[in-house]
């Protein structure tokens, strides 16, 4: 384990489902249980709604403000980057419709209930930054205002599957080449 931890840079969780697959042996987590599926496939979902909604028309001012600060297509694809819709219910009837409910989608942290009663998707008319698991799940969200609203970020809560302290933004895409180039650590989403 300690050598394929080091050569390939992996955590023992990583290095242990490695091996294992390699051997064709199934592995059963009890720090993941299953009932924790779901917040993934919500999450999943609601990647690809955010990065339509930056391919579309409505994307057009999000994708101008991104070659502004020197994306390149390629780079909002690999990052799976999109923008959240204003009106805060999208999102929200999207996956509703797709199946989900309304507690699952609170669980998730991907809509909010106000203090009312009346639930809202949590990110509105914002830049999305998908953060994922070194197992490339999305785990949870970070959304970017392009204006000078406050606050600038806003990042999903703490789930059962997401505390922003323990992930750190692009890692699972970075962590092969690490090895090789090094690392530099940057506070935000866009640095």
């Amino acid at each position: 384990f300690n050598f394929l931890m080091k050569a390939d840079n992996l955590s023992f969780g990583e290095a242990l489902r490695k091996l294992a697959q390699q051997a064709g042996i199934e592995i059963h987590s009890k720090s993941e249980p299953s009932k924790h599926g779901y917040l993934y496939r919500i999450n999943e979902e609601a990647t690809l709604f955010f990065q339509r909604r930056l391919a579309s028309p409505h994307g057009d001012a999000a994708r101008d403000y991104l070659e502004q600060r020197g994306l390149t297509p390629e780079s909002i694809e690999r990052f799976r980057l999109g923008l959240s819709p204003s009106d805060g219910e999208s999102l929200m009837n999207y996956l509703t419709a797709e199946g989900f409910t309304l507690e699952q989608l609170a669980t998730s942290g991907v809509i909010t209930t106000g203090q009312y009663g009346r639930s809202r998707d949590l990110l509105n008319n914002r830049l999305v930054f998908p953060i994922a698991d070194t197992r490339n799940r999305v785990a949870g969200f970070a959304g970017r205002i392009m204006d000078d609203t406050n606050p600038k970020y806003l990042n999903s809560p703490t789930t059962p599957i997401f505390n922003k302290g323990r992930l750190l933004y692009g890692f699972n895409i970075a962590k092969d080449s690490m090895k090789e180039r090094g690392a530099v650590l940057v506070e935000g989403y866009m640095d």
